[in-house]
């Protein structure tokens, strides 16, 4: 059970320190499911930029 903690800490730390190049990022975190999102939502001149670059599912 230590290991899987371990991980899950690992994952949000990466997610975290990945979506801090870019305020627009959104992160998700399902802690009950193990599963883990960073998310680009945001407005380029006239193109939306909106998806799911990251995702990750522990299990």
């Amino acid at each position: 059970m230590d290991q899987l903690n371990k991980y899950r800490q690992i994952v949000c730390e990466f997610l975290e320190d990945f979506a801090s190049n870019d305020p627009q990022d959104n992160l998700v975190f399902d802690l009950q499911r193990d599963r883990y999102l960073v998310i680009h939502n945001q407005w380029r001149g006239e193109y939306r930029i909106y998806g799911c670059c990251f995702r990750r599912k522990i299990g």
